[in-house]
């Protein structure tokens, strides 16, 4: 199973959901899918006490549909639990079509 979490803005540690509407959560394998495009479905915390530690996204935060635990070894998508092999961090920079150089 490999997903992408997709956000345009730098991440920051909250215990409040996050994220503008161009977020979304892809399944990349063993299907492609969009499985879900909406603001503030993003959610870290590592450190704050009293609120559930690790990354989630989803936008509905009793629910999350991609759930990672605070040591970031295993996860659930979608109430599938599964192991995690590898995490990447992908940074992707671009330009809007008017700045670009021609």
């Amino acid at each position: 199973m490999t997903a992408v979490i997709a956000c345009p803005q730098e991440w920051r540690e909250t215990h409040q959901y996050w994220g503008g509407p161009d977020c979304a959560l892809i399944q990349l394998y063993p299907t492609f899918a969009v499985i879900e495009h909406a603001p503030k479905m993003l959610y870290l915390n590592t450190s704050i006490r009293g609120y559930p530690h690790g990354l989630r996204a989803g936008s509905d935060p009793r629910k999350p549909l991609l759930s990672v635990n605070a040591d970031f070894d295993s996860f659930t998508f979608q109430g599938v639990p599964y192991t995690i092999q590898a995490i990447e961090v992908v940074l992707l920079y671009y330009l809007p079509t008017d700045q670009c150089l021609k």
